[in-house]
């Protein structure tokens, strides 16, 4: 279990893919999605990632490894010396040898280890920082030893085992240096057993049975945890890729819902969102507000005159000249608000400003001269109606909405091409 804690955990990997990269994860992802993906198919006994994939991973899952292993260090460290209650049984003629190597040399190294972890993020430092000490304590255990002459070493030595196993399993070695440190290690124990304590061949083959057993099974748990700390890196970051194109889809159809697919302008929907907010906002600091209702005049007869494709075109440009000329502000808001009717909302601007701006743009609008022989006025033109003031706590914004669509029928039944305060 404990190894399986030293692992980094899903949302562990996603909090650190947010920590690393260049801008943030979802950017860092989508620039590098070919390698990701080409990494993703390598072979299985391929573990390193081409090119700068490697050095992204490991500083995705430094922080993590290093304080699970530093724990492991002092768990192991307890164990160390522990174990020296048994050099006093086993090695009556070398305990003293085997306590100074323990206590003066072995532990001293695994804290200078654990203290440099806080600051050294460098897996490859790490690791052969983590193989150096491993093998340092095997050749500290295994010294006492082949230099006692007790009957009871036989039994001894076999705890180098665990050394093997602490290596493999606790520390945050990668399998190529784990691998390394395993031949070492097997070496080392196959001259000690049959050099140093000249074991018959039978109890030597078994001692080897048992530390090949070891490295074996213990080698194929850290490669197994490394390929799934590398493929869970792998799927998150085309997770991240994933999420951030279903946010850019959501936000297109975010945008598209809230805007009009003909002119561009928002459109009733965004309206009826936008315009609250900017009536509490007037309501809470006591500015005026006004909204500009606009007609266009005899639109009707138009598409029949001219045609649909035409009358898209008037609803165009009447709609780029509005955005222009009468919503120039960051908060000014100009929506369509259906067919050829459109609403503007102008923060903090009463109604005689709001109708300065709504006699300016139809001047404007003349200006175009836009052919319309069923007009009176022989071109495009519009009614506007207009509402406005300071917002009081009886009123709401579909009120000032209500009235500037009476002001501009009012318009029309003057004679059209005119503004008409509520």
């Amino acid at each position: 279990m404990i190894c399986q804690d030293s692992w980094p955990t899903l949302s562990g990997y996603r909090e650190l893919l947010l920590e690393f990269g260049v801008g943030d994860s979802a950017n860092w992802a989508n620039q590098n999605e070919d390698a990701i993906r080409s990494a993703l198919a390598q072979p299985w006994w391929r573990l390193q990632f081409p090119g700068g994939l490697e050095s992204r991973f490991d500083q995705s899952i430094a922080d993590n490894q290093s304080k699970q292993t530093r724990n492991n260090y002092f768990l192991a460290v307890f164990f160390v010396n522990l174990f020296g209650t048994a050099d006093y049984q086993f090695l009556p003629d070398v305990y003293l040898t085997a306590w100074l190597i323990r206590f003066a040399i072995i532990t001293p190294m695994f804290m200078m280890v654990i203290w440099a972890e806080f600051y050294s993020k460098a897996a490859v430092r790490r690791g052969i920082a983590t193989m150096a000490l491993m093998l340092v304590t095997a050749a500290g255990l295994m010294y006492p030893v082949t230099i006692s002459k007790s009957p009871d070493v036989v039994h001894y030595q076999v705890g180098v085992v665990v050394v093997v196993l602490f290596s493999n399993l606790l520390t945050d070695m990668r399998f190529a240096l784990a691998l390394i440190a395993s031949v070492i290690f097997s070496l080392m124990y196959l001259a000690e057993i049959t050099v140093f304590l000249n074991l018959p061949s039978y109890l030597a083959i078994n001692y080897v049975l048992v530390m090949f057993s070891t490295v074996s099974l213990s080698l194929v748990a850290t490669y197994r945890r490394e390929r799934h700390m590398r493929q869970v890196f792998l799927m998150l970051a085309l997770l991240e890729v994933a999420e951030q194109r279903q946010m850019v889809a959501n936000e297109r159809l975010r945008l598209l819902a809230d805007k009009d697919p003909l002119t561009g302008l928002a459109n009733r929907r965004r309206l009826d969102e936008e315009f609250p907010k900017l009536w509490r906002e007037a309501m809470r600091v006591s500015s005026p507000i006004s909204v500009l209702f606009l007609d266009i005049d005899h639109f009707k007869l138009y598409n029949d005159a001219y045609g649909h494709a035409m009358g898209d075109e008037v609803l165009k440009s009447f709609a780029n000249l509005l955005r222009e000329s009468a919503a120039r502000r960051p908060l000014d808001l100009v929506a369509r608000n259906g067919g050829e009717e459109f609403l503007v909302v102008l923060p903090d601007t009463p109604p005689s400003a709001a109708a300065a701006i709504a006699r300016n743009f139809l001047t404007k609008l003349a200006a175009l001269g836009i052919a319309h022989d069923g007009s009176s006025y022989k071109v495009v033109s519009a009614s506007v109606g207009i509402a406005g003031g300071v917002p009081l706590p009886d009123e709401s914004p579909e009120s000032y909405i209500e009235q500037a669509d009476q002001a501009m029928y009012r318009a029309k039944h003057n004679g059209r091409n005119r503004v008409e305060y509520a």
